[in-house]
């Protein structure tokens, strides 16, 4: 039996699995597809989003005075803004660590995400598709600075995910041609 069959490696090897952080399987499913899509994983793992230089995640400077009985520090971090890229970044960097015994987890990402995507937050059944979008707009904006740039855009998020439907119709009696780009 041997000598009619050769040992294929299914995937990736060294790809981890992911926790369920509590109803997080819409999250899982779409996560389990992006870290196995190898231009994803070139990407974060290929310094596409190097998280010390990210301008969102970037904390401003604080005064360290745990002596001052006014400020509790509660605002700061109310206001604090997390990156989505980030928390991908980590994802990635987290699944291929082939050394760990246990699963992954994409904590970082989902407290993201539920920043960026309030409707998104708390425990109960989410929409996997709906995710994936959301997602996929929050990482291109992420990367982005142009304000209205999701149309004519050629981030590689856009060239990885996005497609654009080129229609032409012309009329039989008239022959005019209408064109639609969307």
């Amino acid at each position: 039996m041997t000598t009619n069959t050769s040992l294929r490696p299914c995937g990736r090897e060294g790809v981890r699995g992911l926790f369920n952080l509590g109803e997080t399987c819409y999250m899982n499913a779409v996560l389990q597809m992006m870290v196995h899509n190898p231009l994803l994983a070139s990407y974060f793992l290929g310094m596409g989003h190097p998280i010390h230089l990210c301008p969102i995640s970037k904390e401003p400077e604080k005064k360290n005075d745990s002596e001052s009985e006014d400020d509790d520090g509660s605002e700061d971090k109310a206001d604090q803004k997390v990156c989505v890229a980030c928390g991908m970044t980590e994802v990635f960097s987290d699944v291929t660590m082939a050394d760990q015994p246990l699963p992954a987890h994409a904590v970082n990402l989902l407290f993201a995400s539920w920043k960026n995507i309030p409707h998104m937050q708390g425990k109960g059944q989410q929409d996997a598709q709906e995710w994936f979008i959301l997602i996929v707009d929050k990482l291109h904006e992420a990367i982005t600075q142009e304000a209205d740039s999701r149309y004519r855009c050629s981030c590689f998020f856009h060239k990885v995910f996005f497609g654009r439907h080129n229609s032409e119709v012309t009329c039989d009696k008239c022959h005019a041609t209408s064109v639609t780009e969307e």
